[in-house]
């Protein structure tokens, strides 16, 4: 009994034993066919989460193209104050002679100091004694620019031609008329400004020049301009980084100005001077570089030999220009775009001159300007006979002796007014039209 019990004992342990192991067995099992069954129980779900980590390295070249952005904004940094150059780009390809080509060939260098400049280092103020135009005329440069910018003008009896004593002035950088008299208190009102300042100039290329060339930059007439006393003063010796002209539509004119001057004389531009000039340039990409003025002016006078008086009072068409003795150009009209006429034909927009002397005017050279960013360069040759009147029209066409085309994509002259030029070779003023709008043709 004893023995059967102890073998029954044993029999239950051996049992207790197998059940325990069977059921370790079956544990481990169920757990190793629970890890590999998943797969192949959900083959799409696989599929998905493969899908997935297919679409996933699309986050790290997400964030590739955000680095590329970044690195491409760092690289910009120094373009980011550079606007121009690419609105340039979007405005269209500058022209070889235009002033967008011209100011990509100056040089950019950083300021040099101020140190030792003094204006007397340019020169005697307004000084005749140089070899510019104008130069030896036997007439200060002060006067001969208020005689080439100022319309009506009155000369002083006794001068020879030289002195203004009243004028008026359509001031480049306001917009504003500002009537000019010659006095101790008045006088001031108009002064001529620098374009490119002088302070500038010395900062940029002019400590290096001898004194004659300095007194011929402060002197020469590509780089003058009658202008209000409260925007000159204002500018001071400030580049276009710094100072622009408050109205807005003689900007082109002024940057393509300073463009012409500094390569002129060999002058370099900042990294912001050059950024300013190309943000400006970049609304008129194609702006002609300014003519280079030529002659004498329009006035001669001479200390060894002086001339009878000039006239003492003028209309607002200048002396005879150059080349005829006998002619006198002037406006006659303007036919403009009516308001509110959406259809109007470029053609169909024209200014008429017409040669009141008894002699034929070559106009070669010759530009008629608006009040903003317009100008119109005659051909090579054109020839206005003595009465005779020509249009310039506009839009495009074929150039004939009568009719002469712009080119331009747009109209030019304003329906509610504006204020059109007539400069001859010399950069000399020698008629204006103003007009006040209303209708669509102005008589001048």
């Amino acid at each position: 009994m004893a023995s059967r019990k102890r073998v029954r004992s044993k029999g239950g342990c051996g049992c207790l034993t197998l059940v325990l192991v069977s059921l370790v067995i079956f544990a481990i099992a169920g757990a190793c066919s629970g890890g590999g069954s998943g797969p192949r129980r959900q083959p799409a779900q696989a599929g998905q989460q493969v899908a997935h980590a297919q679409v996933g390295p699309v986050l790290p070249h997400r964030r590739r193209r955000r680095h590329r952005r970044h690195a491409h904004g760092h690289r910009a940094k120094p373009t980011a104050t550079r606007p121009a150059r690419t609105e340039a780009a979007q405005s269209g390809p500058a022209a070889t002679g235009s002033t967008m080509a011209a100011l990509s060939r100056l040089p950019v260098k950083g300021r040099a100091p101020m140190t030792g400049y003094d204006r007397a280092l340019f020169g005697p103020a307004w000084t005749d004694d140089v070899d510019v135009p104008f130069g030896h005329n036997g007439c200060d440069t002060r006067n001969d620019v208020l005689r080439r910018d100022l319309v009506d003008t009155v000369i002083e009896p006794g001068t020879y031609g030289c002195v203004v004593s009243r004028g008026l002035l359509d001031d480049p950088y306001s917009a504003n008329a500002i009537h000019f008299v010659r006095g101790w208190s008045t006088s001031i009102l108009v002064e001529i400004d620098h374009v490119v300042a002088l302070g500038d100039a010395w900062q940029t290329g002019a400590q290096r020049w001898s004194a004659g060339k300095r007194a011929d930059f402060a002197n020469d007439p590509l780089e003058l301009l009658a202008v209000d006393e409260h925007n000159n003063e204002q500018k001071g010796d400030s580049d276009a980084a710094s100072w622009l002209p408050p109205n807005t539509a003689f900007r082109c004119r002024y940057v393509a100005i300073q463009v012409a001057v500094k390569a002129k004389y060999g002058l370099w531009v900042t990294g912001a001077e050059h950024d300013a000039m190309a943000s400006v340039l970049s609304h008129c990409p194609r702006y002609p570089l300014p003519a280079e003025p030529g002659g004498h002016g329009t006035v001669a006078v001479h200390a060894t030999a002086p001339p009878p008086p000039a006239p003492t009072t003028s209309s607002s068409t200048s002396a005879p220009p150059p080349g005829s003795s006998s002619g006198r150009v002037a406006f006659v009209g303007v036919e403009y775009d009516p308001s509110g006429d959406d259809n109007y034909e470029l053609d169909s927009e024209w200014i008429e001159l017409r040669n009141g002397g008894s002699g034929s005017v070559s106009l070669a050279g010759w530009r008629i300007s608006d009040a903003s960013i317009h100008t119109f360069a005659f051909p090579a040759g054109f020839t206005l006979p003595a009465g005779g009147t020509v249009r310039v029209h506009t839009g495009s066409g074929r150039d004939t002796a009568t009719d002469l085309y712009w080119g331009e994509g747009s109209a030019v002259w304003n329906n509610d007014g504006d204020t059109a030029t007539l400069r001859n070779g010399s950069g000399a003023t020698v008629a204006t039209c103003r007009y006040g709008g209303g209708g669509s043709y102005a008589s001048c």
